[in-house]
């Protein structure tokens, strides 16, 4: 059970996006579904995001003033920019937190962290998977069962047998 503010974040509402990043700056978008649930005709929220880094260091803040009628709902936007962001990578996954407190009258009602990191992805036919604009090789092979019961029973039989962890195969063949 989960015991809240009348007037509060909602479950998984914080959403945090970086729709613009470039090398030495990037735009932290947070959209926040704030509910009121109390028995008032209107509420005036007061949301302030604010981006801390690792160490609890606030980066950047904005806030957002807005009325949300009794028993709805209101979805608020903002968006933060941030000078020179550490980017996320495989080998050093720098992950930032949106810090969400929602005041009324005031008041502080809910305080809400989200996770996020900064890193651009794409994938393109010749190069494959480029993360932050370097090459990222992926690694791997088709364990599809679908597609090695293609292969006649030997080619199946030996495709289990040489394969470098032990076989899950339920061939009947191969679980001999």
């Amino acid at each position: 059970m989960v015991v809240v503010d009348p007037v509060h974040v909602g479950i998984w509402g914080t959403q945090v996006s970086t729709p613009v990043i470039k090398p030495n700056y990037a735009e932290v978008r947070v959209m926040t579904t704030v509910y009121n649930q109390s028995g008032n005709s209107e509420e005036k929220v007061k949301v302030e995001n604010s981006i801390v880094n690792q160490k609890g260091i606030e980066l950047a803040k904005k806030e957002v003033v807005s009325k949300i009628a009794a028993g709805s709902y209101k979805e608020i936007e903002t968006t933060i920019g941030l000078s020179d962001p550490q980017r996320w990578d495989i080998a050093n996954p720098v992950l930032f937190q949106v810090k969400t407190v929602v005041y009324t009258n005031d008041k502080i009602t809910d305080t809400y962290f989200t996770p996020f990191g900064i890193r651009t992805l794409r994938f393109t036919p010749n190069n494959g998977l480029h993360l932050n604009d370097k090459r990222v090789q992926l690694k791997g092979r088709c364990q599809c069962r679908y597609q090695l019961r293609r292969l006649c029973p030997k080619e199946h039989k030996e495709f289990c047998r040489t394969r470098p962890e032990p076989s899950e195969c339920l061939h009947l063949e191969c679980r001999q």
